[in-house]
């Protein structure tokens, strides 16, 4: 992607009309010629057989288990953290 860019950058700057700040005896018009496209990609994905892991596959089960445990993991690791404290005092 970022190449593209600079290839379109170097396109557009090749074709670029600096005109100087105040002359009344030049005249340009701008946009003269057709402006550059910006290339999209495809993201089109073709149709396919859905696989037999996806097919068995429990994704709303899944993805419900993920976010919980996204959601938990500042908890558990506070948890962690003053179960070790508790420990520490016991051995002291």
């Amino acid at each position: 992607m970022a190449q593209e860019n600079v290839q379109r950058l170097a396109q557009y700057k090749a074709k670029l009309v600096v005109l100087p700040k105040k002359s009344a005896g030049s005249s340009y018009e701008q946009l003269k010629g057709f402006i550059l496209p910006l290339a999209k990609p495809t993201l089109r994905v073709k149709a396919r057989k859905a696989t037999d892991d996806e097919k068995n596959g429990k994704v709303f089960k899944t993805m419900r288990h993920e976010r919980a445990t996204g959601r938990m993991v500042g908890i558990r690791q506070k948890i962690a953290a003053e179960k070790e404290a508790e420990e520490a005092m016991k051995k002291k």
